[in-house]
């Protein structure tokens, strides 16, 4: 007779994975060491419940008619406290995506509007406030839409209205991101490395805040609000995007980039302001609006800029350690009879409160300035006077000027070249330099077919009016059977400031 012990045991069949796929599932989650708190916690509460259960005699055991073995009755119940308590919450719930490439995890923060994401091979779905992302995992955002993804080391990234980005990988203190389309602004966390592709062009920062946007067709935009961002376009070498500087990248045909100090109407836009006030409210530094002055407390807004007269009204400014240069373009009009320049630390330039100079000479078209103190942000502005008296702005340039203890970048021109079916062609971007007034294209012949017009040593010069940090040049009187070295120079005045390095190809025959 079977003891009272024995009584209180089931047979199960010693297939049991074959029997009861909860075992096979069982055996496949992570040691409780690797458990969740939030996971352990599901599965205590349950197993106290089940045991309530079982003690009411309202839960039986399972029972198996096969090849016998004695087991504890408790092992079966503990599958099934580990079943719901650990695997449902993990399928069902966002909070139990396992890593992706990385390792670490996100959580979506403050959805708002139409949210949704694409988790691992699912379809889209409408995004969960705190739900957790991995490597692999996608955000998208409709009209009037925005989410905050907060990566495990600290660092943020805002998605804007109509937007869409993938995280690529997450590490410990590693962030790597593809931008799909629309626009988003980047927190990175000091210390962490962080990067964000847009096709051929990829952001990388270390503690800073930048902004990344690509809704018009063909150029992509990043834009340091705080401190630098490193800028690599193909093959090139990184150029450096310093804070309150903004670059501008061709992605369609030739490839080109420019880059320049941000606008004060750039900075106004409204959802940049937006990302840049919740950075406020949260303790972060804002970089470049704190050192205009702009406070970006409450629902304040900035005071816009007048409306240029045209498009032709424009100012560029570029800040370096010698000082600040000017260059602008003014409407080929009678009506304006002086061109006066504005320049404050902080508020908007205004006339006649801010003029520091006045051209009577309307064809005068740059200007430096000297009188300006290093490590200090500037802001300038054109305003032209017609013959009644009336005040014409052009957009506000802001220029931030080197440390007087920040050593200078070395200033480096990066070359490369290819054959194409209608000659060579020549991309170049410019490292450590914003002003500067173009650039010289040399071309050596150092090898020729026999009776060539272009003989082994013949060369030629050719200038390139362009203040381009990348730019995309094409030899079209390359001949077959020739080889060439070419080399760029950067100009500044009449003076090459430096060369790249040779590059020579050969055009076959």
């Amino acid at each position: 007779m079977a003891s009272r012990r024995d009584r209180n045991r089931i047979e199960v069949d010693e297939g049991f994975d074959a029997g009861y796929p909860v075992a096979e599932l069982l055996r496949t989650l992570p040691p409780d060491a690797e458990m969740s708190d939030e996971a352990r916690e599901r599965l205590l509460v349950h197993m106290q419940s089940v045991r309530r259960r079982v003690l009411r005699g309202g839960l039986k055991a399972p029972h198996s008619t096969a090849r016998k073995a004695l087991v504890p009755a408790m092992a079966v119940l503990v599958i099934l406290a580990v079943v719901a308590a650990v695997l449902i919450p993990l399928l069902l719930i966002g909070g139990g995506n396992a890593p992706g490439p990385g390792g670490a995890t996100a959580l979506l923060d403050g959805p708002l509007g139409k949210v949704t994401v694409r988790v691992g091979d699912e379809g889209w779905r409408k995004a969960r406030n705190g739900e957790k992302l991995i490597g692999g995992d996608q955000v998208r955002t409709g009209p009037d839409s925005s989410v905050s993804v907060l990566f495990g080391d600290g660092s943020i990234m805002r998605v804007t209205d109509d937007s869409e980005a993938k995280l690529v990988s997450l590490g410990e203190q590693s962030v790597s991101v593809e931008h799909v389309v629309g626009g988003t602004y980047h927190r990175v966390k000091k210390g962490s490395s962080y990067a964000v592709a847009v096709g051929e062009v990829q952001s990388r920062a270390v503690g800073t805040a930048f902004n990344v946007d690509c809704r018009t067709p063909g150029f992509v935009e990043v834009l340091s609000v705080e401190s630098a961002v490193s800028v690599e376009i193909g093959e090139h070498d990184p150029i450096k995007v310093g804070e309150g500087e903004v670059i501008t990248v061709s992605t369609s045909g030739d490839k080109k980039a420019e880059k320049q100090s941000v606008t004060r109407e750039r900075l106004n836009e409204p959802r940049l302001l937006e990302s840049v006030r919740k950075d406020k409210d949260q303790g972060f530094s804002t970089g470049i609006y704190q050192a205009v002055g702009e406070t970006l407390t409450g629902d304040q807004q900035s005071v816009p800029a007048p409306e240029p007269a045209s498009s032709e009204l424009t100012l560029r400014g570029t800040g370096s350690t010698s000082g600040v240069r000017l260059n602008w373009s003014v409407p080929s009009s009678d009506e304006y009879h002086s061109i006066k320049l504005l320049r404050c630390e902080s508020g908007e330039p205004v006339y006649p409160d801010n003029v520091i100079s006045s051209y009577e000479d309307t064809d005068i078209t740059s200007a430096e300035d000297n009188n300006v103190e290093p490590g200090h942000t500037y802001q300038y502005r054109l305003c032209a006077l017609l013959e009644g008296g009336q005040a014409i702005y052009s957009n506000t340039v802001l220029v931030s000027l080197p440390g007087s203890a920040q050593p200078p970048e070395p200033v480096k021109v990066n070359l490369v070249a290819d054959r194409t079916p209608n000659g060579v062609r020549l991309e170049w971007t410019v490292a450590g330099a914003s002003d500067f007034d173009g650039f010289v294209v040399e071309r050596t012949v150092t090898a020729a077919p026999a009776g060539s017009e272009t003989p082994a040593g013949s060369s030629m010069i050719e200038p390139v009016d362009s203040r381009d940090v990348l730019l995309t040049w094409l030899d079209t009187s390359a001949t077959s059977g020739h080889t060439y070295t070419y080399r760029v120079g950067l100009t500044v005045g009449d003076a090459v400031m430096v060369y790249s390095d040779p590059v020579t190809i050969e055009v076959s025959r």
